[in-house]
């Protein structure tokens, strides 16, 4: 008995022990449990760019774009050193401010941070050039163009006519040959102001053709003669296949004055009086414009002979200028002859010249005085001014030469034209106007020079044939010959490529000078026909063989 009470003692002290491990025994007290830890949080992920890569100085602000994975707003700092300001440093609306100027294009530094994180961005802002244009590197822009600009930078393309208002403003109209092709009719018109200080000005270049309206909608065709209207507007003689006296006013929009049915198609002059009323010179009369009409004053639009008398009975053999004196009356350039026209009476008689006798200049009264192929007539301070020349070829000497009113002619001043005078290269000085201040304005095709009836004449505006030769130097020392093409080498070399003995390229530093060994003059020939007698060798060996 005592040891089977043993036993059961021993297996309830077990079973005990075993509901302990447990936890229970069919008790309600809680399992005892270890706490956990909560996962690590995710790292903040950022990115940033910016707008642009490149800026000009003084340019719109650059937009600044940073974003964070944790929907923060990232903020930018301008690193040490760079230039500008950043105006928005957070947000949506972040934004760097270029500085107002630098002199060389200069690295800036933006940082956007975040939490945990950043990104650098570099830019570069550059000086600002100015406004659009172009820039002389080598050679010289001596060529017919239509370019602004003051004194010898201007250029014109074709000076076909200048008019002078009272404050010594030249009116010019500067226009190319008439448009023959489609290539030819992007080339228009341009009415066109020179200053007395010689600032040139382009006051409208209209396209091609005819058409009336502002001045983004009408047309002009090849300008052939000005003359100034009292509201300041200008008369222009157009011709785009027909002839037309048109208006150009001061808003820049063009109108029609005379149409092609009333113009005469020979018509090569316009000009106004003292009262604004605008006269019509064709190659055998002179017409004055009233509304869309023009009425005859003197002349005769079939016969060319050259007769003194009252308006019809009057006869021209071939008008080419005109000038108004101060006695109201209009003097006229009737080939070899000085003609008078006086409007109210329509009387016609002739001032000086003969249209036979001797050939060429010869000074002297009326009846003996004569020309020899004038091509222009002015009046200024109540002279008559005629520019002449020898003969008719457009290198020989020029005269100015004054006629009083009782017809006696003087020459005043002889000059040599510089056309096809090398190293430069003009067209003729053809045109002979009045300038402010008894001034006098002589033109050419591409320049207009100012002087004195007895000479001295300077250059006042526009630069024509400033070489013709092939001249290697730096920058504006040197001197290209007909250019057509331009490529760039991977020394940063600007190479033209030309005709044969024209080849030369430029160096960065504006140094013209020829490309290789064989495009100097005098090489390139021979050059070529050594390779080709060594080719005709070659293929009689192997016809031979």
């Amino acid at each position: 008995m005592k040891l089977a009470f043993h036993k059961n003692t021993f297996y309830a002290a077990v079973l005990a022990l075993t509901l302990a491990g447990c936890g229970g025994g069919g008790g309600d007290s809680p399992a005892t449990t270890s706490p956990v830890s909560p996962p690590p949080p995710a790292p903040v992920t950022g990115a940033a760019s910016l707008a642009a890569a490149q800026v000009l100085a003084g340019g719109v602000p650059v937009a600044l774009r940073a974003t964070a994975s944790d929907g923060s707003s990232p903020s930018w700092t301008l690193g040490d050193g760079s230039p500008g300001r950043i105006t928005v440093a957070s947000g949506p609306n972040a934004a760097y401010q270029p500085p107002a100027a630098v002199t060389v294009p200069t690295v800036v530094t933006l940082t956007a941070t975040w939490t945990g994180g950043s990104k650098t961005l570099r830019l570069t802002v550059y000086p600002d050039p100015g406004a659009p244009r172009l820039e002389l590197i080598a050679g010289s822009l001596g060529s017919l163009a239509m370019l602004d600009g003051s004194g010898t930078a201007a250029r014109f393309a074709n000076i076909r006519d200048i008019a002078v208002d009272a404050t010594g403003n030249a009116f010019v109209a500067d226009a190319l040959r008439f448009a023959r092709n489609e290539v030819e009719r992007g080339r228009p018109s341009a009415m066109r102001r020179v200053k007395p200080d010689g600032t040139v000005t382009t006051l409208a270049r209209l396209p091609y053709g005819h058409a009336d309206g502002s001045a983004a909608q009408a047309q002009l065709g090849e300008a052939k003669s000005v003359a100034l209207a009292p509201d300041g507007s200008l008369y222009i003689l157009d011709y785009d296949g027909d002839l037309r006296v048109r208006v150009l006013r001061p808003d820049g929009s063009v109108g029609t004055v005379l149409d092609a049915a009333h113009t005469d198609k020979t018509s090569v002059r316009i000009l106004t009086d003292t009262a604004g009323t605008l006269y019509l010179l064709t190659r055998s009369a002179v017409w004055r414009v009233t509304g869309n009409s023009a009425q005859l004053v003197a002349g005769d639009a079939t016969d060319t002979r050259s007769e003194d008398g009252i308006g019809s009975a009057a006869r021209f053999q071939d008008l080419t200028d005109a000038a108004w004196g101060s006695n109201g009356t209009l003097y006229l350039l009737d080939r070899d002859l000085v003609r008078a026209l006086v409007p109210a009476s329509m009387q016609v008689s002739t001032v000086a010249g003969t249209a036979t006798g001797a050939v060429g200049p010869v000074d002297g009264p009326r009846g003996t005085a004569h020309f020899g192929t004038p091509t222009s007539l002015t009046v200024n301070s109540g002279q008559i001014y005629v520019l002449d020349q020898k003969g008719s070829d457009p290198s020989v000497e020029r005269l100015i030469r004054r006629v009083a009113l009782d017809g006696t002619v003087t020459t005043v001043a002889r000059f040599n034209d510089p056309v096809n005078s090398a190293p430069a290269s003009t067209s003729a000085h053809t045109l002979l106007r009045s300038g402010a201040g008894g001034t006098l304005l002589l033109a050419s095709q591409g320049e207009i020079l100012r002087g004195t009836a007895s000479g001295g004449f300077t250059l006042l505006a526009g630069l024509e044939g400033d070489s013709t030769a092939q001249i290697n130097g730096k920058g504006v020392q040197a001197r290209f010959v007909s250019p057509t093409d331009l490529a760039a080498s991977p020394d940063g070399n600007v190479v033209r490529p030309g005709k044969a003995r024209a080849g030369g390229r430029l160096a960065r530093a504006g140094v013209a000078r020829p490309a290789h060994p064989q495009d100097r003059p005098g090489r390139y020939r021979q050059h070529r026909h050594r390779r080709s007698v060594r080719g005709r060798q070659r293929h009689r060996r192997r016809v031979q063989r």
